[in-house]
């Protein structure tokens, strides 16, 4: 993936959100309940968002809720595919693995995804969240395209 200008990707998730509604339980600012996942952007060929969870998405003992990180890693591997092959996806399956707790309280949790493979309609995406640069978890999953795009009549601007 090439990084998009900041310009380039706030336009292209005002359209998509534009498109869908701002009720996305993981990204979008109308759901109460939602993970308001914010921040997209591209960097180094990866989409990535930050993330500040509030305590009520805890696990034991502060650490974030294992479903919690699970939905992070699926949101920013759609977003990976909407910022670089310009198509949404939806998730045929994803494979999580754990490496250190995350905690709710860490101001530095970020996540990143990127496309590692297409053939036709489906797409390997990789995920990691990631706190400072210490990776919690990651991810890697079969997404598969739904509809371009232009399809639903987002024009791509400003790349």
């Amino acid at each position: 993936m090439k990084d998009l200008s900041s310009q380039a990707v706030r336009e292209l998730i005002s359209d998509v959100r534009d498109y869908y509604g701002e009720g996305c339980f993981a990204c979008g600012s109308a759901n109460p309940h939602g993970l308001r996942m914010e921040g997209f952007r591209t960097r180094d060929g990866h989409a990535v968002a930050d993330f500040h969870p509030r305590e009520e998405l805890r696990g034991t003992y502060g650490t974030l809720h294992g479903g919690v990180v699970t939905t992070t890693l699926d949101e920013i591997s759609v977003w990976a595919a909407i910022l670089s092959h310009h198509t949404m996806v939806v998730t045929g399956r994803i494979e999580v693995r754990f490496h250190r707790p995350a905690r709710v309280d860490d101001p530095e949790l970020w996540v990143r995804g990127r496309v590692t493979e297409r053939r036709g309609k489906r797409l390997v995406i990789h995920a990691e969240l990631v706190s400072g640069e210490a990776v919690c978890a990651s991810s890697e999953g079969l997404f598969i395209a739904t509809e371009s795009l232009e399809e639903m009549g987002i024009r791509l601007r400003g790349e």
